[in-house]
């Protein structure tokens, strides 16, 4: 069972760029091909540059014509020969009626994380880190706002997106209630948010952890890089 802060699998994310319609006319117009179906405005390509997101050089220009603007289809060989290789995870703050906060900590780590776990293909952060917290944990939590996401770059390894969620507060019943599963975590607890610090989390969650408190604390979103 995958944990917030461990191991997560993979996606592949293809950047895509925009150019408006003039650029296409001095062509001639829209070219034939296969299209694919995209949103009906595209935003500027983002893609790893070693120390987190910049933008693409446009070496490689991706040309839309009004009808591709008009239907939201675009040529399939206009999408990027690159893609990205990233790993996503999803955790949640969940608090208790004291205002402390649930921690889990796995049987394969020595440090201690925010329930949560791998995003699977096809699946939203929100469901991935609901799914998991009942799977590890038997306990149903609805995500509300998303906190913080954070991008981790780690020389050597494959990038890393993290997606920290807002679960609210639960009753002294539901927390009564959680049970541990055999493949999940190997204990829990639930610790007051300053005493939370680098000794008991991975050292570089730390600026991730202290980003979620600020971002629930003044109800907004953060979005930090972080270099191991």
């Amino acid at each position: 069972m995958a944990t917030f802060f461990g191991t997560a699998r993979s996606l592949v994310v293809r950047p895509m760029e925009r150019q408006w319609p003039e650029s296409s006319s001095r062509r001639g117009g829209a070219s034939t091909g296969r299209t694919t179906a995209l949103g009906e405005r595209a935003t500027p390509v983002l893609v790893p540059t070693g120390r987190g997101w910049g933008p693409r050089s446009p070496s490689r220009p991706i040309l839309m014509s009004r009808a591709h603007l008009k239907t939201g289809l675009i040529q399939e060989d206009a999408m990027d020969a690159t893609a990205t290789s990233l790993a996503a995870s999803a955790g949640a703050i969940i608090a208790d009626e004291h205002g402390d906060v649930l921690m889990v900590n796995p049987m394969y780590t020595a440090y201690w994380n925010l329930p949560g776990g791998h995003v699977e293909a096809g699946e939203s952060p929100s469901a991935a880190c609901a799914r998991e917290i009942q799977a590890e944990l038997g306990l149903d939590v609805e995500m509300g706002d998303l906190l913080v996401v954070a991008w981790v770059d780690s020389d050597g390894w494959m990038p890393r997106v993290y997606y920290i969620f807002d679960a609210g507060e639960i009753s002294a019943e539901q927390r009564q209630a959680i049970t541990l599963r055999e493949d999940g975590a190997g204990e829990y607890r639930f610790a007051s948010p300053e005493r939370i610090d680098a000794s008991l989390i991975p050292p570089f969650v730390k600026p991730m952890w202290d980003a979620a408190l600020t971002a629930r604390k003044d109800k907004r979103l953060v979005c930090l890089e972080v270099e191991v």
